[in-house]
């Protein structure tokens, strides 16, 4: 088995804009995905969703978002 890549030390930051009630769904199957990414609610200005997840894991993230974006806004 090949070893992993060596986490960067910078996370990169996608503001998301979803349904209020799919945060926690959109969180749990984050979980399920090993350092995958970090959502959390910006609350402080737009009350939008952040994403943080470091960048060798950028590919994973996005075909992720594409496979379940239609259901983001339910």
């Amino acid at each position: 088995m090949a070893p992993s890549p060596a986490p960067s030390p910078c996370l990169r930051v996608l503001y998301l804009r979803i349904a209020p009630s799919r945060f926690f769904w959109l969180k749990n199957i984050l979980e399920g995905y090993d350092n995958l990414a970090i959502l959390s609610r910006d609350t402080a200005t737009t009350h939008g969703t952040l994403l943080r997840y470091p960048p060798e894991r950028e590919r994973e993230v996005f075909a992720l978002l594409t496979s379940i974006a239609a259901t983001l806004l339910a």
